[in-house]
């Protein structure tokens, strides 16, 4: 395949997008097995051999755009969260950020332009496959599934193409496994997008993990947030909409009984960029009358609350809401 004819295509301006009608998460996993250049950012001292997860949000248009070699569809820019082994980085809420399905010759490729912070902006799938085979469509609600690197003939590569400052890089990984639709990224977000803060941004909350309780594995984040700030994760199960609670900026995105993470460690600095995590025990969820275990087939909600100010004086905000249904 001719790579670069791809990515020059892919670059192309974007037609008119039609509304968005629906969304559909996708998640690639795999491995980072080549370096090149030198990855700065939330993504510095990375080293191959990690484990990376690209978690994304792709709004499906009523009639998706094309200019002959694809059909392109807008990625929600608050969704776009990349990690390499424990670091990350999130998409640039100020980008609009573009997938597309596009089928060549001698494979089907899905592509996404992922616009991270620091120009590293281009992400490219190359899935080494006939299109009758595994992807005999370019609608993407069609392609709903999850696709194994034992499904493709031949190499399946995930690189990241882009520019830090004066220096090229590349990050070449090996895909373990491409998920689209159900099962891709862990809840839903909702109530959103929050409202922007200091930062110039909407924060947003994102999970990893798994929803499965036996295996106690999940994780959350908030991106987007002042520097330097300190905030805490939130949890209800139930969803609210309470604007300026408190004289706060933005909105409560939670209602009914609300525990705050405000333990040893929970309370966090979102330092130079601006993103705070938290590892929960799923059996010590806070609540007003002492911590819970999260029991299988329960929802609970997750909001990051944090530190702000409006023109000098302080005050606090809001990421936007994030739902997970447990297994």
């Amino acid at each position: 395949m001719n790579r670069l004819r791809f990515a020059l295509a892919l670059a192309l301006p974007l037609a008119s997008v039609a509304a968005a009608q629906s969304s559909l998460p996708v998640r690639v996993e795999g491995s980072l097995t080549r370096i090149d250049g030198t990855p700065s950012g939330g993504l510095a001292g990375v080293s191959v051999g990690e484990a990376v997860t690209l978690d994304l949000r792709v709004l499906v248009p009523g009639t998706p755009q094309g200019n002959g070699v694809g059909l392109y569809y807008e990625i929600d820019p608050s969704s776009v969260l990349l990690r390499i082994g424990t670091r990350s980085e999130a998409g640039d809420p100020a980008a609009t950020p573009i997938a597309q399905i596009a089928a060549e010759p001698d494979a089907v490729v899905f592509a996404v332009n992922a616009v991270l912070p620091g120009d590293r902006s281009l992400f490219v799938v190359l899935l080494d496959q006939p299109p009758t085979a595994t992807f005999p469509t370019d609608d993407l609600a069609a392609l709903i599934g999850t696709y194994g690197a034992s499904l493709f003939d031949g190499t399946v590569l995930f690189e990241i193409f882009g520019s830090s400052g004066p220096s090229f890089e590349r990050l070449s990984i090996e895909i373990d496994q491409l998920v689209i639709g159900s099962g891709a990224g862990l809840g839903t977000s909702y109530c959103g997008p929050a409202t922007p803060n200091s930062s110039g941004g909407s924060a947003a909350i994102f999970a990893l993990g798994t929803n499965a309780v036996i295996d106690n594995d999940l994780t959350l984040r908030a991106i987007s947030l002042p520097t330097n700030s300190f905030s805490f994760f939130l949890a209800s199960q139930t969803q609210g909409s309470i604007a300026n609670p408190g004289g706060s900026e933005g909105t409560l995105c939670l209602g009914g009984a609300i525990g705050r993470f405000v333990g040893a460690g929970q309370i966090q600095n979102s330092g130079a960029n601006g993103e705070v995590g938290l590892t929960v025990d799923l059996t010590q969820i806070p609540q007003p009358t002492g911590s819970v275990s999260v029991a299988v087939g329960q929802t609970w909600n997750f909001q990051g609350w944090f530190r702000d100010s409006v023109g000098g004086t302080a005050t606090s905000n809001f990421t936007d809401g994030l739902s997970v249904t447990f297994e």
